[in-house]
């Protein structure tokens, strides 16, 4: 039963993602990625990889603090990503039951540092890394959906960054062949 919860939960997350990668509000994206973490971090709870539901609820956290911080216009400070990172950590050190687990970490680590990017477009690039590692860690760890999330992830990850790169021109047609 929980196998089958947990991929619920991860295709929800699925849904979720989809959509925030899609919006050109910085704050919006945000809240759609706190949605989309808390069902991801049931996900892998309900699976039994610890570590990885842990770090998304650190992750919620932090996007949470990343949100409070934009809504006032203002980077969070240095400090507290380095904060965030700690957390990581902690959470590596005290719950990892092998190595296997330590790629959550490194994802979540990476992930800070992609998240608290001001411009949208540098922060899909650097997602790649997370969204890639945390992949394989849900391949590894039997919670499919998040892992195919992640893979998915990846694919969207990419055609936003090419929507984005080359912008329409207003009052351009695209060309049809008669």
């Amino acid at each position: 039963m929980n196998f089958i919860l947990a991929q619920i939960m991860g295709g929800i997350a699925l849904v979720v993602l989809a959509i925030s990668y899609f919006v050109k509000n910085r704050k919006t994206f945000l809240l759609l990625q706190i949605v989309c973490n808390i069902f991801y971090a049931v996900s892998f709870i309900f699976n039994g990889a610890l570590t990885g539901g842990i770090n998304t609820l650190i992750s919620v956290l932090r996007l949470l603090v990343f949100y409070m911080f934009e809504k006032r216009n203002v980077r969070p400070p240095i400090h507290v990503l380095f904060i965030f990172f700690e957390l990581y950590l902690v959470s590596g050190l005290f719950f990892a039951n092998n190595v296997i687990d330590l790629i959550t970490v490194v994802a979540s680590i990476v992930a800070t540092i992609a998240k608290n990017c001001s411009n949208l477009q540098t922060m899909r690039y650097l997602s790649l890394i997370p969204s890639s590692l945390n992949g394989v860690y849900g391949m590894l760890n039997k919670v499919y959906t998040s892992a195919l999330m992640n893979f998915i992830e990846v694919i969207i990850l990419i055609i936003a960054i090419i929507k984005f790169s080359f912008p329409r021109v207003k009052g351009h047609k695209k060309c049809r062949a008669k």
